[in-house]
């Protein structure tokens, strides 16, 4: 008795466009965050460092840690 032959699975030959679409998403995320960062406002930035300072100037104001 002959065996049955299995059936050829198909090959993806374009396989390599999953590493190329997760690159250029890398690509486009790196970018979005450099853009993010190189236009900081000035003023908001200074009103976020001094209420930092402030907070953690100070000291705690219960007698009791949480």
């Amino acid at each position: 008795m002959a065996r049955k032959k299995k059936p050829e699975e198909h090959e993806n030959h374009e396989r390599w466009l999953v590493s190329y679409a997760d690159f250029i998403t890398l690509l486009f995320a790196f970018f979005v965050v450099m853009y993010a960062l190189s236009s900081v406002n000035e003023g908001k930035y200074r009103v976020l460092s001094d209420s930092l300072i402030a907070a953690f100037r100070n000291a705690p104001q219960s007698l009791k840690p949480i």
